[in-house]
């Protein structure tokens, strides 16, 4: 895996550009939408019109009546044919011991009970729980049919009261979305050390709070969701082409569902139009049309409209966090106390965020005592899973606002406060208060890097030039650390063919680059053309095992499996090259794509080597055939990326209007594979951040639980008009956690830019005395934190 060579032009370390592109932007990318089979059916999904609802009644007999209608499917046929729940993540994750053995921070209910059921149902019979959840299928000749069709379905629903703000589900008498449940909170957990924080409170000269909500957001990938399913009576296979986080993942749960053998199930993933998390989790379409095609015994095809996807898509944040931290004199950092509360949905789909947020709270400065109440809400909303970066921009945003909040209060310097209290490299391994281990870096650097970049010692000239245009101008500092891990098992094959080489890898590119990065690393490994290898994801029949892309595991993980299938093939083609050679005793070497004789200088090419396994009938019976290997390897070591980010805002203070005209940013993610891309995605991370920062927001009506932002009408998204010019660089300190130093690189954008944005808008707001502006920070609500201000102080006056 590793060589003193120099890294050949499209190695390692190169800023190749992306050699997906060229197929993508020609029109040749293969999405799922793009994917349809002979004589198959068109699916409409018939979705609920209530927050929380009971189901009395569902008469379908005019739609099944109607023009071109193949079936309609409803909780009747799911539970007549014993379909089960969609279950949640956690159940996934093994037993206590083994998930000991993880980074991760572990997460049970305080009595010991475990996490109440709550299972999501393909289609329900009795109750629906959020707006848009999928009532009933209907699949027709076509998709104008299928519409049509569903309009015919009458449902009677008894509407019942619904909760979808995270502070009001808790409440005692909060609307029940279980009834076997004593309240809507289905977990309650307590991390670090109560006593020891509450001591060092006590004797605490300084404490700040921040009581804030980190609002629900959405994905919104350019690509909706398709999924295309049909069924094979002969050998009883169901075939699902669909993109998602993992191709193996939504394999064994359909397996689950259908109650089928795990082989029974195929599902095939081309290329995929943007993800975040997203699309990570298996939604009730992908089992749905599988069972559709065997129920008419032809392909059944469903593609999301986009305001099916704003009412229907996994969401992501909705925390409310009420924290203190606790500072000496000298504004040494003592202690961190709080309480998370989660709004998980509807339905218990993962409490991934919830986990990893708390996990970190800390970020990168040395506190020495934290305790924590953790809690899982449900919601008349849809389910929140992983999103850009689970938890970790939330927990960024607590840390660091509280950080400029203490600066604020007592005097102190937001640049020297963080200085006095970063980890230094030599406390690194560091254990934070919370029990996790990070691992190396230089946090100082990388802060001072960041500063230089941003240029944030000649910011006073420049807040008094935008005061002569009428302008307030702010800057803003926030430091991050990543706790990134995902599913701990990967496997990769590497077969060597006479005319190239192709890469089977588990895990499942949705815009990150694989195809590029990947080929870097097998073509220095090998020695071969950069375009002669191909890399072979996503088809379940083809990767038997892999835990798709999500958590920045992807290269960590990837980079390992295929670098030690790369070894294994080289030895083995060593074998044969010393036959053809005749070496005999003596050894043979492998560089830049040859086995050498040490001695005479006779080579053998490896491709040569590829063709003579599969040709010569000479060779050993464990050496013909083709020249491949494999290595499936279970992981327990977490990464952790850090950095560094600058923002700089005007703002208008007789409109609100604000814009973001500086931005800078320095991401070390260890061993960086390719620069060009992992700089793209310091931007893309950064504009995703920075949208739900400013703009970005799925607001629920309180009272009926309607989704108001359910169009880009009213989802305020970023444009690139909006954005200024990143300026990002890239720092590299190896991490020991991997053979190849990677840390991760696809979500270090993000999660500082919450905290980092709105500390600049702070700053900017601050010659009135607001210390604090929730998220979005949209113009609207800094006019009116401007105008409230204003009174405030000529009431005083």
């Amino acid at each position: 895996m590793t060589s003193d060579l120099p890294a050949p032009a499209n190695g390692i370390g190169r800023p190749v550009r992306r050699k997906e592109d060229l197929r993508l932007v020609r029109g040749a990318g293969r999405y799922s939408d793009d994917i349809g089979l002979p004589n198959q059916g068109y699916a409409a999904v018939l979705r609920s019109p209530h927050a929380h609802a009971r189901i009395l009644k569902i008469d379908a007999q005019a739609a099944r009546a109607a023009p071109g209608v193949l079936c309609v499917l409803t909780g009747m046929e799911v539970e007549a044919d014993g379909l089960k729940p969609i279950l949640p993540d956690f159940l996934f994750l093994g037993s206590l011991e083994f998930q000991r053995s993880l980074p991760d921070p572990i997460l049970v209910n305080k009595d010991g009970s475990p996490i109440f059921e709550s299972p999501y149902p393909l289609l329900p019979r009795d109750r629906v729980r959020y707006i848009g959840q999928a009532v009933a299928m209907v699949v027709a000749e076509t998709l104008a049919q299928a519409k049509d069709a569903a309009e015919l379905i009458e449902i009677d629903y008894e509407e019942l009261p619904a909760v979808t703000a995270t502070a009001a589900a808790v409440e005692p008498d909060a609307p029940r979305l279980w009834d076997h449940a004593p309240s809507n909170v289905c977990l309650d957990a307590e991390i670090g050390d109560k006593e020891a924080t509450e001591a060092a409170f006590a004797q605490a000269a300084h404490v700040v709070k921040l009581d804030t909500w980190i609002q629900r957001v959405t994905g919104v990938p350019m690509e909706t969701r398709s999924a295309v399913g049909s069924y094979d009576p002969d050998s009883g296979r169901y075939t699902l082409y669909a993109g998602s986080g993992g191709s193996v993942r939504i394999k064994r749960e359909i397996a689950g569902i259908l109650d089928v053998p795990f082989d029974n199930v195929r599902v095939v993933a081309h290329d995929i139009g943007g993800n975040f998390g997203t699309k990570n989790s298996l939604f009730p379409e992908h089992p749905l049309v599988v069972w559709a095609a065997k129920k008419i015994g032809r392909p059944v095809k469903w593609t999301c409209e986009r305001t099916e996807a704003f009412l229907s898509d996994y969401q992501g944040r909705d925390l409310v966090s009420e924290t203190e931290l606790a500072l000496d004199a000298k504004g040494n950092f003592l202690a961190l106390r709080g309480s998370n509360l989660s709004n998980i949905g509807a339905y218990a789909a993962s409490i991934i965020p919830l986990r990893k947020g708390v996990g970190i709270l800390s970020g990168l400065y040395r506190i020495p005592a934290a305790h924590f109440r953790a809690r899982a809400v449900l919601s008349n909303t849809p389910p929140t899973i992983p999103y850009r970066s689970a938890g970790r921009p939330e927990a960024m945003f607590v840390i660091e606002r509280l950080i400029d909040m203490a600066c604020d209060l007592y005097g102190f310097d937001p640049v020297k406060l963080r200085r006095r209290n970063l980890i230094r490299p030599s406390e690194l391994p560091y254990r934070n208060p919370t029990g996790v281990t990070y691992d190396n870096g230089e946090y100082e650097r990388v802060m001072n890097e960041a500063l230089a970049l941003g240029q944030w010692d000649g910011f006073a000239k420049r807040r008094r030039e935008a005061r002569k245009r009428g302008k307030l101008r702010g800057i803003g500092l926030a430091n991050y650390i990543e706790l990134t891990m995902g599913n701990p098992r990967e496997r990769s094959e590497v077969i060597v063919r006479p005319d190239g080489v192709d890469v089977i890898i588990g895990t499942l590119s949705s815009g990150q680059g694989h195809e590029t990065s990947f080929t870097q690393c097998v073509s220095e490994w090998l020695g071969v053309p950069f375009d002669e290898v191909r890399l072979v994801q996503g088809d379940t029949d083809i990767v038997p095992v892999g835990g798709g892309s999500h958590s920045g595991r992807s290269m960590r993980f990837a980079g390992v499996v295929m670098g030690r299938a790369t070894d294994k093939v080289i030895e083995r083609g060593r074998e044969i090259a010393s036959l053809l050679l005749g070496a005999g005793n003596k050894p043979v070497t492998f560089t830049k794509g040859k086995f050498r004789l040490a001695e005479g200088g006779a080579a053998v090419g490896l491709f040569e080597v590829a063709r003579a396994a599969l040709e010569r009938d000479d060779l050993p019976e464990h050496l013909k055939g083709p020249l491949a290997a494999e290595h499936d390897e279970v992981f327990k070591v977490g990464g952790f990326p850090y950095g560094s980010h600058v923002c700089e805002v005007e703002i208008d203070p007789d409109t609100g209007a604000r814009e973001i005209v500086r931005y800078a940013a320095v991401d070390d993610v260890g061993h960086a594979i390719n620069p060009l891309i992992l700089e793209g995605q310091a931007h893309g991370g950064i504009a995703q951040g920075v949208g739900q920062a400013l703009w970005e927001h799925c607001v629920y009506d309180e009272s009926s639980g309607q989704l108001l932002s359910a169009s880009f009408m009213d989802y305020a998204m970023p444009h690139a008009h909006t954005l200024p010019s990143f300026d990002t660089a890239l720092s590299e300190v190896p991490s020991p956690t991997n053979p190849l130093g990677v840390r991760a690189g696809g979500e270090g954008g993000t999660t500082p830019a919450l905290a980092v944005v709105i500390n600049a808008v702070v700053d900017a707001l601050s010659e009135f005395g607001i210390t604090h502006m929730e998220m979005p920070a949209t113009s609207e609500r800094i006019w009116q934190a401007i105008r409230e201000a204003k009174n405030k102080q000529g009431g005083m006056s």
